[in-house]
């Protein structure tokens, strides 16, 4: 079976899915939860500190550190941002975040996952693709977790004001500075500090394809220049912004 070269990207409420022909990184650290998927099935490799697996589809707890080998995989990653209802589920992935799924159970998406990867589905199906993968991973983790009460009423209000310092969301709660850093952690999933860099990075990351110079897009986002845009985002994805933005590499449908 034939692909194009290139990546994809597919934005969509709440996330992204991004696929790979042929991807290796090392030792990043991403905010989203994440499941991969070998869309081929050849496996890929996956490398935590004390910790490496050969598998075909996994799921992963945010902020946990891993390398990735996926050379020669047409490989499909689902990233699943704070601000969606299925994060808290990810969320709560116990031991060192990583969880070994069986392939077989998501064999229903085979069709839509190799047409995510050979650049055939449009922004409407990607994101249909996107929730229903999101969905069918929950439903295979331990157990699912309620959102907290709270946890809507600070999603609206960071998206109102997505510059409001912590002191400024306990005022509207009506709580003390204390209280809100944890119930900030408790509520999102997330830090304060945390979801403010992830905030920054998906930002940036919607501004690739404007045609925007890095400079104008990292000042944007709320980096202080491009080079600390750029650090972060390789830090974090393993990718350049530059690679991400190249023709060449990746064709995103936004």
């Amino acid at each position: 079976m034939m692909f194009d070269s290139h990546d994809e990207v597919i934005h969509a409420r709440g996330g992204f899915i991004y696929t790979s022909a042929h991807i290796r990184t090392r030792a990043t650290v991403r905010p989203s939860a994440v499941l991969l998927f070998s869309a081929c099935g050849r496996p890929f490799e996956l490398s935590l500190p004390g910790r490496r697996e050969t598998l075909q589809a996994a799921a992963i707890r945010p902020n946990v550190q891993r390398g990735l080998d996926a050379a020669g995989v047409r490989l499909l990653s689902v990233n699943i941002h704070p601000t969606h209802a299925a994060f808290a589920s990810f969320h709560a992935l116990e031991g060192d975040g990583l969880l070994p799924l069986e392939r077989a159970q998501f064999a229903a998406f085979d069709a839509d996952m190799l047409a995510a990867c050979a650049g055939r589905l449009d922004r409407a199906a990607g994101a249909v693709l996107f929730e229903r993968l999101g969905r069918a991973g929950v439903d295979v983790l331990p157990r699912c977790v309620a959102p907290h009460p709270q946890r809507e009423r600070l999603l609206r209000l960071l998206a109102q004001r997505p510059d409001a310092r912590l002191r400024d969301l306990a005022e509207a709660l009506g709580v003390s500075y204390h209280r809100m850093s944890h119930l900030f952690t408790d509520a999102i999933g997330l830090s304060f500090r945390s979801y403010q860099n992830f905030d920054r990075m998906a930002r940036a990351g919607r501004q690739f394809a404007s045609g925007r110079s890095f400079t104008g897009i990292a000042h944007a986002a709320g980096f202080s220049d491009s080079a600390h845009l750029s650090h972060t985002w390789q830090r974090r994805y393993g990718l350049s912004p530059s690679e991400v933005r190249s023709d060449k590499y990746i064709q995103a449908h936004s």
